[in-house]
């Protein structure tokens, strides 16, 4: 393989293969609601029992009376990932099917004082909308906040052709965009 982007570490064993390994940097999930919403943090049971959709209306969280609009990904792939990392083992609960699109999402939330999204950190920021925090810790890749995950790079042998690395550079931040010649699907 010439390269590969995974969401964890290799093992021992894979170490001992003729690879090279890069930090990407760090996926953040971040709960965001409404400006109007008062809710700013929640604890790790009541994030869980939110997006396992066990929690089903504001008032159980100490807001309004009305019910909870949990806006999730259409994709299940991108439902899972959140899921994995926002409440590890557990299933997302039954929410709108709104948009893969995060920033779609989040302009939906600016709009509805009763929805909750979930998204990465810097576009929730892009968008100024409120940020939960979890247990107490603001969303980042600080050491406290435990929902991240970090992305690496893995180069194989056949990884070091002028093209692999061209898309190495890319995606470390260090070079211009592709050509499209060199993008194939």
């Amino acid at each position: 393989f010439p390269l590969s982007i995974v969401s964890q570490q290799p093992s021992p064993r894979q170490r001992r293969l003729p690879i090279s390994v890069e930090s990407l940097g760090h996926f953040v999930p971040t709960l965001a609601v409404n400006p109007d919403n008062p809710l700013r943090n929640l604890d790790l049971l009541q994030t869980r029992e939110l997006l396992a959709g066990r929690i089903k209306n504001w008032s159980e969280l100490g807001g309004a009376d009305a019910p909870i609009r949990l806006l999730l990904p259409t994709s299940k792939t991108r439902r899972s990932t959140y899921a994995s990392t926002l409440i590890q083992g557990d299933a997302l609960g039954e929410g709108i099917a709104s948009s893969d699109d995060p920033r779609a999402r989040l302009r939906a939330v600016a709009n509805d004082r009763h929805a909750v999204t979930f998204a990465p950190l810097p576009s929730v920021q892009d968008l100024g909308l409120p940020a939960l925090r979890i247990a107490d810790q603001a969303p980042g890749i600080g050491a406290g906040y435990q929902f991240k995950k970090e992305f690496f790079l893995i180069t194989g042998p056949t990884g070091r052709t002028a093209e692999a690395r061209r898309v190495r550079e890319l995606l470390l931040g260090r070079a211009s965009p592709l050509p499209a010649s060199l993008i194939r699907f």
